[in-house]
């Protein structure tokens, strides 16, 4: 009898086994989209009264920023191209596209990446720049006078109306603190003084560092909670992946990878745009990954999934509704 119910217990398994197989078997990636963060770099700019002699030019990436994107490479070709035999093994520029914004950091951060995804061919591989005059999908730009007139409310409601912390904070730098935009400034240099243990500049503590880079954070992060301001650049990128997968399930284009390298401005306006406002600046070298999918469970569809530093991503899926599936 117990010999019976081990045979019936096998059986029972090996079939749901085999339904869960054919179920994920009949799933398959046909189109790719990945968005990258920059790689690591020094400050954008420096305390005119504290200035450091940086090893590097200032908000250029740095050596631990170019391995931080090697290492994405490699995973995206143990993924795509030994995992998944999703792109050729061989670089083919008829399945995949990569693309920069016009900064020093993000082409040097596609070069790497490419160092890991092509290891023997990345320096045949042209990187696509965009001038970032015109350049709509990956350039954040501040929308007009709505959104500096919300940016000065939320200033005054998060610091108050006398300032007294900012105006103390700019005798110490030598720069005019009165709003997030000249806060992140200072904000961005004491962040990379801490990543580097290197000294804070005379009269600000650990405290007073961690409490600028905080609120630097949350302004930088309410900016892009501003409807007037988040969704167009946000909105023209989703718009652009949209026309890049449409062609992939009309075959229209042999196209199957196409990678961004740009800003966490860029990455926190998409995701605003999603409906999925981040609450904090994604690290550098941050991955936001777009993977269309064709399902033939019962009859042919597409879906969109959504994963940032790998973690799934809950979004409006209004906000992202292919134009074949829509109804």
């Amino acid at each position: 009898m117990e010999n019976n119910m081990k045979i019936l217990l096998f059986a029972v398994t090996t079939f749901v086994l085999s339904i869960s197989c054919q179920t994920f078997a009949f799933e398959k990636v046909i189109f790719t989209v990945d968005l990258f963060r920059h790689g690591d770099r020094m400050p954008v700019a420096d305390i005119p009264l504290a200035p450091y002699d940086w090893p590097y030019s200032l908000g250029v990436l740095t050596p631990k920023g170019k391995k931080q994107l090697e290492e994405q490479g490699i995973e995206l070709r143990k993924e795509y191209i030994e995992e998944m035999k999703f792109l050729p093994e061989h670089y083919d520029k008829s399945a995949f596209y990569i693309r920069a914004t016009e900064s020093n950091r993000t082409i040097e951060s596609a070069r790497h990446l490419l160092i890991g995804l092509y290891p023997f061919e990345n320096a045949d591989i042209q990187v696509d720049v965009v001038s970032k005059n015109n350049d709509p999908i990956l350039v954040f730009r501040p929308s007009g006078e709505s959104f500096r007139t919300l940016q000065s409310k939320q200033w005054i409601e998060k610091v108050g109306v006398e300032e007294k912390k900012p105006k103390f904070w700019s005798e110490l730098s030598g720069l005019a603190i009165n709003s997030f935009e000249s806060l992140n400034k200072l904000s961005d240099n004491l962040f990379v003084r801490k990543l580097y243990q290197i000294n804070l500049p005379r009269g600000f503590n650990e405290q007073s560092a961690d409490e600028i880079i905080s609120l630097a954070g949350w302004g930088r992060a309410e900016m892009f909670k501003i409807p007037t301001e988040n969704i167009p650049m946000g909105r023209l990128f989703l718009d652009e992946l949209l026309i890049y997968m449409e062609q992939a399930i009309n075959k229209s284009n042999p196209l199957k990878s196409v990678i961004f390298l740009a800003h966490e401005s860029t990455i926190m306006s998409v995701m605003a745009s999603l409906g999925t406002a981040l609450d904090t600046i994604p690290p550098y070298a941050s991955r936001l990954h777009f993977s269309l999918i064709e399902s033939n469970n019962d009859n042919k569809h597409y879906f969109v999934k959504v994963k940032l530093n790998n973690e799934l991503v809950k979004f409006d899926e209004s906000k992202l509704k292919l134009p074949s599936e829509r109804k």
